[in-house]
């Protein structure tokens, strides 16, 4: 995609789901990790299910894990509710991530999982999960890298969010959003928030006033550009240094 093609729907253009030998995502995919020989039968183990709009609950805290859930268009967050129903926005994903990791070790979730825009998800449940595993070695060796990797990210937000000022987390936050998308085939200079403010500043640890104050100083200084969620990277090499990578 052009850096000039900025749209509305950049993530979700893609509504006609291929199997998986054919899939524009297989090489990012949990499914990648399966021999190419192979994909035609592991796609009768995976679900399309019909398109989530914005808002739609994938699964909550505390229910069974009896699926997960890989991304194929769209994008999802991940939350925690605290106290008086504080939300804590733990990430987001996009096409090629794996939702339901969290509860595959006691068989509950701990996040609740919703839809930030119409999102296209494929479905596979832990049976079928353990029969692919079973006959595909490589497939349970994806999964421990996927989870390690998820934790890693997990790890490296806590550090963020305890270490880094406000400034500095928002430049993550982008620069992250840029790579993790440039690996996608999109722009890693122009490209659409898959959150609004409001999430930002709840995955980033900080006021919406904060963020939106922020992201004006950035524009000021000639960092980015934005209009409504369309963002443009003018100076990564400057923002990472103010992220200080």
């Amino acid at each position: 995609m052009g850096e000039s093609s900025l749209t509305s729907d950049w993530l979700a253009r893609r509504a006609d789901l291929a199997p998986c030998p054919n899939c524009h995502l297989r090489s990012l995919c949990l499914i990648s990790a399966i021999e190419p020989q192979h994909l035609k039968a592991v796609s009768g183990h995976i679900k399309v299910l019909k398109p989530l709009r914005r808002g739609d609950v994938i699964y909550r805290a505390g229910a069974p894990t009896r699926k997960l859930f890989i991304v194929h268009a769209g994008a999802a967050k991940t939350s925690l509710n605290w106290h008086g129903g504080h939300e804590i926005i733990c990430d987001y994903h996009l096409p090629g991530d794996t939702l339901g990791l969290d509860g595959l070790h006691t068989g509950l979730h701990t996040t609740t999982s919703v839809a930030l825009e119409t999102t296209h998800l494929c479905e596979l449940n832990r049976e079928s999960l353990g029969q692919l595993a079973s006959g595909h070695p490589v497939l349970r060796e994806r999964l421990c890298q996927d989870i390690s990797r998820a934790l890693a990210r997990s790890q490296r937000h806590q550090l963020e969010i305890s270490a880094k000022t406000a400034e500095q987390r928002l430049a993550c936050f982008l620069l992250d959003l840029s790579t993790r998308l440039h690996a996608r085939g999109y722009s890693p200079s122009a490209f659409r928030l898959p959150l609004g403010r409001h999430e930002i500043a709840k995955h980033l640890g900080m006021r919406t006033e904060t963020l939106s104050r922020l992201l004006a100083g950035l524009r000021k200084k000639g960092f980015l550009s934005l209009e409504g969620r369309e963002v443009r990277l003018l100076q990564q090499d400057r923002l990472r240094g103010l992220a200080g990578n």
